[in-house]
């Protein structure tokens, strides 16, 4: 592939910040540093306290009518990143070569005047992109359609809510025939008709060429407008490829954060008198350790805890989550052992049960004492990433089918056709 069929490239990006000690009241500091000027001296050179990283040698390019996610947890560097490609900021160290008009969708209304009317706001956007003024009167009325204003062209901006100047703001982005569109978090102040709608345009305009470096926190939205995406932790690109790849390794990089945050926080929550609560694994039929699984196999969640007092009834409960939903919970039969000690529970995963995506399972082991019962828990114990080898879904998408978006099981239920005869309807009428 040549230089030209991309449109941005990034090469060696860095941006450092440095912090420095406050120095006092700023009109006596400029005082003191400008008599020192006249008398010749230069002001003291102030240090900076600390230095902060938040971009460390990223590198990619961006193929032109490409649709470019951009994931990872906060602080990660992914707005800077923006802000360096709209040239709000300038990186460090690396270079930016890009090709055609770029509009950076950054913040909502964040290049308008709220003194201003809708209308004027559309002209001064324009001249900021260096449109101009009749091309912006000819595409006016498509503006403001698209964003279902026409009733408030006329009206002050400030009168807005921030989900009508969000649709302004994306209604001349997609309207102004831009060659790149760079999108941070668009899409979060939108409801879901607006969602869909800017889904649907995305894909349009993409068809047509434009390129779309798209930043969010919204997975499904990733799943369904990128092509691509780049997983970025603590200012460093960590992986680039498939979109679901890229959400699976993030989801599994904040289980582990989540888990780590836990066991420092709330280690108390996972043990009693009664019991202690061990670190679950997944495991093969063979009892196999594995790190993530097929959803064609069946797969175990072992369980371990200590039991403390012997001769007490004892329960373990595990309830598997998606996105903070539970799926399916295991309610096995109490038991009582016989003597303290380490004890194993398996929880069998049938397959063909869950979708290729992260799932999150909570422990919890309840022992009958004294009328009641007494429950240590563990969140978060364990993240299930489920892949799927055949990748059915998107031979799916291949022959023209709808695929499932928001599916957390998939369960394969028997089908059978049926003929019942010919038929005498409509349909023999057709030519």
């Amino acid at each position: 592939m040549t230089t030209n069929d991309y449109s941005l490239e990034i090469d060696s990006i860095s941006k450092l910040y440095r912090v420095f000690k406050p120095q006092g009241h700023f009109l006596a500091q400029f005082a003191l540093n400008a008599v020192k000027r006249l008398r010749g001296h230069a002001p003291a050179q102030r240090r900076p306290v600390r230095e902060i990283l938040a971009l460390d040698n990223i590198s990619f390019k961006v193929r032109t009518g490409e649709s470019l996610g951009i994931i990872g947890p906060n602080g990660a560097g992914k707005s800077t990143l923006l802000k360096i490609l709209s040239r709000v900021t300038f990186p460090t160290r690396g270079v930016v070569r890009g090709k055609g008009r770029l509009v950076p969708l950054l913040e909502a209304g964040a290049a308008f005047n709220k003194d201003l009317t809708a209308r004027e706001n559309i002209y001064l956007s324009g001249a900021l992109f260096g449109i101009s003024v009749s091309a912006i009167h000819c595409r006016m009325d498509s503006i403001l359609e698209w964003a279902e204003l026409e009733r408030f062209a006329d009206l002050p901006l400030g009168k807005f809510s921030s989900g009508m100047a969000i649709r302004l703001s994306f209604s001349i982005a997609v309207n102004l025939e831009p060659n790149i569109i760079l999108a941070d978090e668009i899409l979060a102040v939108g409801d879901l008709r607006f969602r869909n709608r800017c889904e649907e345009r995305i894909a349009e305009i993409s068809k047509q060429g434009t390129t779309l470096l798209f930043v969010s926190h919204d997975m499904q939205a990733i799943r369904n407008i990128t092509q691509r995406a780049l997983f970025i932790v603590q200012g460093r690109l960590i992986d680039e490829g498939y979109p679901e790849e890229m959400i699976i390794a993030y989801e599994q990089y904040a289980a582990q954060q989540s888990r780590v945050r836990r066991l420092s926080r709330d280690e108390v929550m996972s043990r009693n008198e009664y019991t202690v609560i061990l670190d679950p694994e997944i495991t093969s039929s063979m009892r196999e350790i594995k790190g993530i699984v097929s959803l064609n196999e069946d797969f175990w969640l072992k369980i371990p805890f200590q039991v403390n007092c012997a001769g007490l009834k004892y329960a373990v409960n595990a309830d598997v989550y998606h996105r903070g939903i539970v799926v399916f919970g295991s309610r096995p039969e109490p038991f009582t052992p016989e003597r303290s000690g380490l004890y194993f529970c398996w929880v069998k995963i049938p397959a063909r049960l869950l979708v290729d995506d992260v799932y999150t399972a909570n422990v919890s082991v309840f022992c009958f004492d004294d009328g009641h019962w007494h429950v240590a828990k563990l969140g978060n114990a364990i993240s299930i990433p489920v892949s799927d080898p055949e990748d059915r879904f998107q031979k799916i998408r291949e022959q023209g089918l709808s695929a499932p978006k928001h599916w957390v099981a998939d369960p394969r239920f028997e089908v059978e056709y049926e003929f019942s005869g010919e038929t005498n309807g409509p349909s023999e009428t057709l030519q």
